[in-house]
């Protein structure tokens, strides 16, 4: 009886065994995903970081573009104004078309600088704050499945035979010395018995020839 409770223990914790060893390679195999996933999200947060700060490169140069054209255009407004007082009706023509040239060129530059820090930096930034809050979110989401398969791994405890079947410590039935004595017994009654039979077909054998005689 103890050896069929082993034999069917060791089945069952074999049989455990290799369900769990399955169950949990297929966890193991969801955690690297998992892992992969957020190490490649943390590698597009330091791209996306980089962009935001080449933005502020950019940004800082684009100020400094602005303020030199504006510097330019009060250059030119000035040299204008001496143009008109000081140049000959013929000079004067000339200095403030190539005056008016100048200004109209820095005018355009000074507008497409200014629309490229006012409205695309501006655009652009938005689009990176986005991605950025959309990258923390999905980091945010792996890391709570590599907690849930962390717990699930942690949950598949195997299954084990605490001891063998072992004999009980207050056995019931009758012990060795009360099958001895009754064994004793038993044997002597027995024998008894026997002889009481031989003695009783030796009278009865005796009585048979007599009465043939």
């Amino acid at each position: 009886y103890f050896q069929l409770i082993s034999s069917a223990m060791a089945n069952l914790v074999s049989d455990h065994d290799r369900i769990m060893g399955l169950e949990i390679q297929n966890i193991e195999q969801r955690k690297n995903q998992a892992k992969n996933q957020l190490i490649r999200l943390q590698d597009e947060e330091r791209l996306i970081n980089a962009q935001v700060e080449r933005l502020k490169e950019e940004s800082l140069l684009l100020d400094k573009r602005i303020n030199k054209t504006n510097e330019l255009l009060r250059e030119s407004e000035k040299t204008r104004q001496q143009a008109i007082k000081n140049s000959t009706s013929e000079g004067k023509v000339l200095a403030l078309m190539m005056v008016d040239m100048d200004m109209r060129a820095s005018q355009e530059l000074l507008a497409k600088l200014e629309q490229a820090r006012n409205i695309d930096l501006v655009n652009e930034n938005e689009v990176l704050a986005n991605k950025i809050a959309e990258n923390k979110r999905k980091q945010s989401e792996q890391q709570d499945v590599l907690a849930k398969y962390k717990l699930q791994g942690e949950n598949l405890l195997s299954t084990r035979g605490i001891t063998e079947p072992l004999k009980s410590i207050n056995p019931v039935g009758p012990g060795k010395k009360m099958i001895v004595l009754v064994s004793a017994f038993l044997g002597l009654f027995v024998a008894l018995f026997a002889v009481f039979v031989i003695e009783f077909l030796g009278k009865a054998n005796r009585k048979l020839k007599e009465q043939q005689a």
